[in-house]
């Protein structure tokens, strides 16, 4: 009886090593509309283009990479368009799952906080927290920032009301307002001592 008993959790964990699909959890750092405008070194406002996933070089570990059309910058400087990388995706028969990555959509507008990673890469900083959907209100000819149900602590503090604790979206206009100045009042960075000043 003890054998077969052992015998299970010996199949289970092999069954577990051949698989080809792979998941990573992460734990996500929770940071606020002040500390994304603070920390990302570049902000802007795009359309998403193509996908591709690959090995990032000199890695092996998977990335999707996303083109970006450049509509506007809101904080540093870029060519009208650039590509983010984030960990995940699918070659060939594997397939790296991670679940607080940015996910994107052809063709969807985006407000993105993005800095580099440490292979130079531009990732979308705080991860999903980073990463703010665009829609248009054919209604009121108006652009709408959308908040995710689960990240709204995000933006709460930023965008709360008496009569709305926890809004859903706000214009895009109001949000970029908001963001170039937390942009305004975050600290610069100081020079290295020994650096050019």
């Amino acid at each position: 009886m003890k054998a077969r008993l052992f015998l299970v959790p010996s199949i289970l964990l092999a069954l577990l090593c051949m698989s080809t699909a792979v998941s990573d959890a992460t734990i996500l750092i929770k940071k606020d509309l002040s500390q994304l405008a603070a920390e990302a070194e570049l902000i802007v406002i795009a359309k998403v283009g193509n996908q591709s996933a690959r090995y990032a070089k000199g890695t092996r570990v998977i990335f999707t990479y996303t083109d970006l059309t450049i509509e506007r910058v809101l904080k540093g400087s870029s060519d009208k368009t650039m590509t983010v990388a984030e960990v995940g995706g699918k070659v060939g028969d594997i397939t790296l799952h991670v679940e607080s990555m940015p996910k994107f959509r052809e063709g969807e507008r985006v407000l993105l906080f993005i800095k580099k990673d440490t292979l130079g890469q531009q990732r979308v900083h705080g991860a999903i927290q980073g990463k703010f959907r665009v829609v248009h209100n054919f209604a009121t000819h108006e652009d709408l920032v959308l908040f995710d149900k689960g990240l709204r602590y995000v933006t709460n503090n930023f965008f709360a009301t008496k009569g709305d604790k926890s809004p859903t979206q706000v214009s895009l206009s109001e949000f970029q307002a908001k963001v170039l100045e937390l942009v305004k009042k975050s600290p610069k960075k100081t020079a290295k001592k020994g650096g050019k000043k």
